[in-house]
């Protein structure tokens, strides 16, 4: 059955991307979005290679809850095609349970539900304490990266690059930036496992 992902990402960012990999050439992505992701089309683009289909939806109107709103009526207008599909929104947002329920009654042949990421898991919270890392020496920090990321399944090619990025990095938002342009486009099934590895998710 065709799966549609409505990505809120003002809500969840790239932490809701988790388990991109796995989805096929049947799947669509929606991303609902207001500020600048340039950089995270130019890394998605990788994926419409591989046949996923994949959209952008600026929000042009500012006020509260509206991207929330222009989630929830994609929803109801993918309920109304009388195709068989499942729709998930992609959010840490609980707000949008009324509109799941009435989005089920119009249309019974859809599956609709919420979920965290695309892999529909619980992610577990940051492993790394920043605040505590800093005062470490440089080499000790170095170390204690280059040992995380060597239980990873990510080629060795691309641990000094991975573990720059740590480095420099004094957000969790800034390291989650520069862990997808050091994999690259061709690399894209390790994001997930970085991120995992160091919890870079909020």
């Amino acid at each position: 059955m065709k799966q549609i992902f409505l990505i809120d990402y003002e809500n969840v960012g790239l932490a809701g991307l988790t388990g991109i990999s796995k989805l096929g050439s049947d799947d669509e992505l929606v991303i609902f979005y207001s500020g600048d992701i340039s950089v995270v089309k130019e890394l998605l683009s990788a994926y419409k290679d591989r046949g996923v289909k994949i959209s952008y939806e600026c929000l042009s109107y500012a006020g509260k809850n509206a991207l929330d709103f222009m989630v929830s009526v994609r929803a109801g207008y993918e309920c109304r095609a009388r195709s068989k599909k499942e729709i998930h929104i992609v959010s840490k947002d609980n707000g949008y349970k009324s509109a799941l329920v009435y989005a089920t009654k119009l249309n019974k042949n859809v599956v609709v539900d919420s979920y965290v990421n695309i892999a529909n898991k619980k992610l577990e919270p940051a492993k790394i304490d920043w605040q505590s890392v800093l005062p470490e020496s440089k080499e000790a920090r170095r170390e204690k990266y280059q040992k995380l990321l060597s239980a990873t399944d990510v080629p060795k090619k691309y641990h000094e690059q991975l573990v720059s990025a740590l480095m420099s990095s004094r957000t969790i938002e800034s390291f989650k930036t520069k862990v997808w342009k050091a994999l690259g486009k061709k690399n894209l099934e390790y994001v997930d496992a970085v991120l995992k590895c160091y919890g870079c998710v909020e």
